[in-house]
């Protein structure tokens, strides 16, 4: 009898690759307009569905053992400049293949954003919980917020994930906070970081292992937040990365800008923390023998 695949809607963004590695050696199917890379697929094999068409894609979700939705517009600029795209792939796209694997018994897990929250501060402290109420600031947020609804309206058995701010290699390809900013850097551009926007970022490998996890486990329903450990502003996880990336903290310092929302004329269009508490999915991965932040980033010194 064959095996049971499990189907990656997205797989050729940042995180992509990260989930099919995670999947190397189980049958995997990646779904998408673009194939991925051949050395970026680690033996998933390949269909070609585009999102703007109505239920793109949702026919090869009978049968498989579990379906992970990647895709999104997730650039902020984008979705401000296509509201209607955005909405279309990061809300009505994923609720359509959702109500397809609720029809067939199939496990749907939608991974979603820590930034459907920034409006409003957390009810206590400084992190939000699953039970906040959401305050999205801009179209990202807002499109992904609607993706959520919509999915949990089509299949009440789905699984949404809130990811952070994710940080990490990309294979050399240029995507992510990290290799665009030590891009950046090299480049003698000088990027600008900000000192007063706060997120709980993580790295890009423990968010593929948590995906893959809970789709290989999928007794979890409704919300659940894997986000870091530490909370970190911009500009602190900024820095870290450089040093992580060769650099010394005083030349890490002095290759970047340091600066406020308000500096930079943006307060008010980008949420200012975005914090997430991942208490409960960590309770369930120690539960279970999964190990998040394996390698931590170094500390900043005082200066």
């Amino acid at each position: 009898m064959q095996k049971k695949k499990c189907i990656v809607f997205g797989a050729t963004g940042f995180l992509g690759p990260h989930v099919l590695r995670e999947l190397a050696g189980t049958p995997c199917l990646a779904v998408g307009r673009q194939e991925p890379a051949q050395e970026l697929s680690f033996g998933a094999s390949f269909a070609s569905a585009d999102g703007v068409a109505t239920q793109a894609g949702c026919d090869l979700t009978y049968g498989a053992k579990a379906v992970v939705f990647l895709a999104a517009v997730s650039s902020m600029g984008e979705a401000e400049r296509d509201p209607a795209r955005a909405f279309r792939l990061n809300a009505e796209w994923p609720a359509e293949v959702a109500s397809y694997c609720s029809s067939a018994e199939v496990p749907f897990l939608y991974v979603s954003t820590d930034l459907v929250f920034g409006g409003r501060p957390p009810s206590r402290g400084q992190r939000y919980t699953e039970s906040d109420t959401p305050s999205p600031v801009g179209v990202y947020g807002e499109s992904k917020l609607r993706g959520e609804q919509l999915v949990m309206a089509a299949n009440p058995e789905a699984l949404i994930v809130r990811l952070p701010l994710l940080f990490g290699g990309s294979f050399g390809r240029g995507l992510g906070p990290e290799d665009g900013l030590i891009a950046a850097v090299k480049a003698g551009e000088r990027p600008l970081l900000f000192s007063d926007e706060w997120r709980t970022a993580l790295d890009v490998r423990d968010a593929a292992r948590a995906l893959v996890f809970l789709s290989e486990n999928p007794e979890r329903r409704g919300t659940l937040h894997v986000a870091g450990e530490e909370r970190l502003t911009r500009a602190d996880l900024g820095l870290r990365l450089l040093i992580r990336g060769g650099l010394s903290e005083a030349a890490a310092r002095s290759s970047v800008r340091i600066a406020t929302q308000t500096d930079a004329g943006l307060e008010g269009k980008r949420a200012k923390d975005a914090s997430l508490d991942s208490g409960a999915a960590r309770a369930l991965f120690e539960g279970n023998g999964l190990e998040l932040e394996v390698e931590s980033l170094v500390p900043l010194s005082d200066g």
